[in-house]
């Protein structure tokens, strides 16, 4: 009898260790490195962001330590919300640019970029013009902006931005150029932009590091970009 409770006991003891090790064990589960947001299953979320961002892009102008310089940059100047922060990479001409974001991030805030991208508007020359929203679809649709080259780690990992699920084409949308943006366009009008973007989920708070590179092989065109930001 006493060493059948001695049994009873031991399994007790075991089941118990087990009920107490399964929590840790799924919280160790559940962190699984940084995530992106699907672009399939949100791709009129993509869509919006991708023309959102051109926006904002045409509506900030370059200035020493703003988000478009080299080096220690104020990421957050002119950032349309606080749920998702844009970065970028080189403008008009390829191009190598290392970025540390002096302003912390916010915990629940997404990151959107574009590995490569393009815009073709009713306000450039050749081969970025489009006098219609039909024809600003055709434009960037054209073989010269077949994207080629692509990657894009967060933290070493990697996600598979080659994947044609992640070549995105905006609805045509309207623009406000301001006096020294970086496209350098000094005319307001009507765009549609075509990349292959990225959306990330929340980053876990501490410091990060983003790198993404993306080419247009007809058009000799390549850009490479690293970012380091902290989220608190």
């Amino acid at each position: 009898m006493l060493q059948r409770q001695r049994l009873v006991l031991a399994v007790l003891a075991a089941m118990l260790a087990t009920v107490l090790a399964t929590p840790a064990l799924a919280a160790a589960g559940t962190d699984q490195g940084p995530r992106a947001v699907d672009p399939i299953a949100q791709q009129a979320r993509y869509q919006t962001l991708s023309a959102e961002w051109w926006q904002w892009a045409f509506s900030t102008p370059v200035e020493t330590g703003g988000p478009f310089d080299a080096g220690q940059v104020r990421c957050a100047v002119n950032q349309p919300g606080s749920d998702v922060l844009f970065l970028a990479a080189p403008f008009n001409a390829s191009g190598t640019v290392d970025r540390s974001c002096t302003d912390p991030v916010r915990r629940a805030t997404q990151i959107f970029f574009p590995v490569i991208n393009t815009e073709c508007s009713n306000v450039e020359p050749d081969p970025f013009f489009g006098a219609t929203a039909k024809k600003r679809r055709d434009c960037v649709n054209m073989d010269r902006f077949d994207p080629a080259g692509l990657s894009a780690t967060v933290d070493g990992h990697s996600f598979p931005v080659s994947e044609v699920k992640f070549d995105i084409v905006s609805r045509d949308f309207a623009f406000t150029a301001v006096l020294g943006n970086p496209v350098g366009l000094s005319e307001s009008g009507q765009s549609t932009t075509r990349g292959v973007w990225l959306l990330l989920e929340p980053l876990q708070k501490g410091r990060h590091t983003i790198r993404f590179t993306g080419s247009y092989p007809v058009l000799n065109f390549s850009v490479s970009v690293a970012y380091r930001l902290t989220v608190n």
